[in-house]
């Protein structure tokens, strides 16, 4: 049904990306730039030294989540086109979307921090052939932009629900790679598409740019596309909640309000 649906494509917006969300890609981001400095964790030590090895723990969870945002994005992709006779054309069409959204967001992370990695689309079954070949990065990147343009045809001008992503959000994500590659004109051209029509995208600045920190303003119109994690679970499952403010939050309870306020990442002496 359309309710079943929409409930597997939320899955995209939380628990796939937990490991890559917890503490890769600060350890990846801010420890490996010298912005910030870890705590005694091994693993994140190495990224401050700037001694990453194959078996660093971080590494193998932000490269096994980032796969498992795409495993999850061809699942849905398959299963959706295999019951697509039951199901309306806009929730299809928007289901593959926000997965083809996803997956290009993924390979977009991995081919900026690796380079040549194996592409998985759909078609591909791990089950019985998981041994890949990793492909040139030009080759990724036409992979992702080839699931934006798809993404940008198929999602609707707004999300269902807030924070779900939308055409707007392929737009920007497009610009991003555009910019990315150097790409100027068709970066330019493919931002001017969402800042000049946000009567349609919705996208737009807040008049308070302070305003943007509080909870009660998240999945605002400056949010083109974010996580969704929740505080709790009713089941208690592992992985729905954002980890960031647990690692980055001073430690003690006066930030939090609970005991999730480790201290783990600290602005480095050079940022400060």
């Amino acid at each position: 049904s359309a309710a079943q649906v929409e409930a597997v494509t939320a899955v995209l917006y939380g628990a796939p990306w937990f490991n890559f969300n917890c503490t890769y890609s600060m350890s990846i981001g801010d420890v490996y730039a010298g912005n910030s400095t870890g705590d005694a964790n091994a693993a994140m030590i190495q990224f401050q030294n700037m001694d990453v090895t194959q078996s660093n723990e971080y590494l193998h969870k932000g490269w096994a989540s980032l796969y498992s945002v795409i495993g999850q994005a061809n699942a849905i992709i398959t299963n959706v086109s295999k019951n697509a006779k039951s199901l309306t054309s806009v929730t299809v069409n928007t289901a593959v979307g926000e997965s083809k959204f996803m997956r290009a967001a993924s390979y977009f992370y991995l081919v900026r921090l690796y380079g040549a990695v194996p592409i998985l689309s759909e078609k591909d079954d791990v089950t019985k052939d998981y041994l890949k070949p990793r492909h040139i990065a030009t080759d990724v990147y036409k992979f992702i932009i080839n699931d934006l343009k798809e993404a940008e045809n198929l999602l609707p001008n707004r999300g269902s629900t807030p924070g779900r992503i939308s055409k707007g959000a392929a737009k920007a994500l497009l610009a991003k790679v555009y910019l990315t590659q150097k790409d100027y004109t068709n970066a330019a051209a493919k931002s001017l598409e969402v800042i000049n029509n946000e009567a349609t995208y919705g996208y737009g600045l807040m008049d308070n740019f302070a305003d943007l920190f509080f909870t009660r303003n998240n999945n605002n119109k400056e949010s083109v596309w974010a996580l969704q994690w929740v505080a709790s679970n009713a089941d208690g499952a592992y992985g729905t909640g954002n980890v960031t403010q647990a690692y980055s939050a001073a430690y003690g309870m006066e930030l939090t309000g609970g005991t999730d306020g480790w201290g783990s990442f600290k602005p480095s002496i050079d940022l400060m």
